[in-house]
């Protein structure tokens, strides 16, 4: 048996390797590569047939990986630091799992992109990636960026790494119904499916934020603007000004959900009878009416007749004993009714 470092002559060129795996893998041909491990499991990495390596070699080799996960343990925050080092390992310490998975630990998911292939196509190794990066997905096999499992964990609670995921997933209807919670995939979802006015519609209905990322045409549509504000009243804010000027649509989503006033158009702000809708359904509207209609004495009396807690919510320079007396009998007429 043959001990220590090894020198396997490929295409008229010499690879040194010290474990029996080659500085570069990819120069192996393909009966060399057969006889090599399988980098995707957790297995130690043998030497290739042929080769051995001394008690002294094993034990210098442990002594450098040790070493270096260390040094990676000894680094907090992002990865830049963790990357130096791995940079400056002996070659067949970027091969080793076990220091794959501290380099991308903590906030150094986008390790990744310096690790050789066969690692970016480790499960292991890249769900603890996209775990600490949302640029890690993008480094990842592509076999691992369809993985629906993978994907999920990238994506976490804003979704931004959807932008990443294969394209069968971003086709994949029935995924991103599951997904769509995390509103930012939805702005990566394959834009043919835009065209599909159902799914749209089904889209809005788990999340209305998603309306942000519709064409302007699909803004414009009232039915689907509705889903989305039925699901979240903010959705307004990404509907078609069009719509978000037109008083009677208003009124008639303030009497569904109670949108806020916060999100119409600056000209309904103005507007006596869509701000008295909007308080009544909610007193907090006042601090989003006009200037003009917040110092307006007479509206101010109208409106604390509508809604008396509106008087916490108007300037204080208005709430003199006449407003206040009119939302304490408003209050009182609420407690009756109970």
């Amino acid at each position: 048996m043959m001990y220590g470092v090894g020198i396997l002559e490929i295409d008229s060129r010499l690879v040194r390797f010290g474990t029996g795996i080659p500085g570069n893998y990819q120069l192996l041909n393909s009966q060399q590569r057969n006889a090599a491990p399988d980098f995707r499991t957790r297995e130690t990495i043998p030497p290739l047939p042929g080769l051995e390596l001394s008690p002294y070699q094993n034990e210098k080799n442990n002594a450098l990986k040790n070493d270096a996960l260390q040094q990676f343990r000894a680094i907090k925050g992002k990865g830049n630091k963790r990357i130096c080092i791995f940079k400056n390992l002996i070659c067949f310490l970027k091969y080793d799992i076990d220091i794959a998975l501290a380099l991308v630990h903590n906030g150094g998911g986008d390790g990744l992109a310096v690790l050789p292939d066969i690692l970016r196509d480790n499960k292991e190794v890249v769900m603890k990636a996209v775990a600490n990066s949302l640029k890690a997905l993008s480094f990842a096999s592509e076999a691992l960026q369809d993985d629906k499992e993978v994907v999920r964990r990238a994506i976490g609670g804003t979704g931004g790494s959807f932008k990443y995921a294969s394209k069968a997933l971003k086709l994949d209807r029935n995924f991103l119904k599951e997904i769509c919670e995390s509103y930012l995939a939805m702005k990566f979802m394959h834009p043919s499916l835009w065209n599909d006015r159902k799914f749209v519609i089904e889209i809005v209905r788990r999340n209305g934020l998603t309306l942000e990322f519709a064409p302007p045409e699909l803004k414009y549509d009232k039915e689907i603007v509705v889903a989305a504000v039925l699901n979240n009243r903010k959705a307004l804010y990404y509907a078609s000004e069009t719509l978000r000027a037109d008083p009677d649509f208003v009124i008639k989503l303030l009497e569904i959900n109670g949108v806020s006033l916060e999100f119409m158009n600056k000209s309904l702000k103005d507007n006596k009878k869509v701000v008295l809708a909007a308080v009544r359904s909610n007193a907090k509207n006042l601090q989003y009416a006009s200037r003009s209609l917040q110092l307006d004495r007479a509206f101010l009396m109208e409106v604390v007749a509508q809604n008396g807690k509106a008087s916490e919510y108007m300037p204080k320079s208005q709430a003199d004993e006449e407003i206040v007396l009119e939302a304490v009998h408003y209050s009182l007429l609420e407690w009756l009714k109970v």
